[in-house]
C-alpha cells in the first residue's frame, strides 16, 4: 500500500484510521549501541537504513537483514531535530512503544 499511495499519505491514512504510527523510545539499555550512538528517551524512530518505520515489525524486518556487522543509519525525531546515527544491525538495546502521532504537527 505505501508504494501505491506514498509515506506521507500513508502516515496519514494510519493516523485518520486511528492506527498507530511511530515508535517512541521508551529506555536506552546502559551501554548498548543505541546510548553509545546517542539514542535518547523520548526520540521517536523515523527511518532505518532508508525505510520509513511505522511499527515494531517494520524495526524487526530491517534488523533481521544482511549481516549483523553492516552499519546502517537510523534516523530519529527527537522534539524538532531529525537526527542520524549509524548502527550496527541487529539489537539496538532499545525498549519501544508504538504510539499514535499526527502527521501534521511532526517534522519528518
Amino acid at each position: 500500500m505505501i508504494t501505491e499511495i506514498g509515506e506521507g499519505a500513508y502516515d496519514s491514512y494510519l493516523f485518520a484510521t486511528a492506527r498507530r504510527n511511530r515508535l517512541s523510545v521508551i529506555s536506552v539499555a546502559d551501554g548498548s549501541v543505541a546510548q553509545v550512538n546517542g539514542v535518547q528517551k523520548g526520540d521517536m524512530i523515523h527511518s532505518l537504513d532508508g525505510k520509513r518505520i511505522y511499527d515494531l515489525r517494520d524495526l524487526q524486518q530491517i534488523q533481521s537483514k544482511e549481516s549483523y556487522d553492516d552499519l546502517i543509519e537510523m534516523r530519529v525525531i527527537r522534539g524538532e531535530q531529525n537526527i542520524s546515527f549509524f548502527v550496527s544491525r541487529g539489537s539496538f538495546g532499545l525498549r519501544l512503544a508504538n504510539i499514535r502521532v499526527n502527521p501534521a504537527l511532526v517534522e519528518n
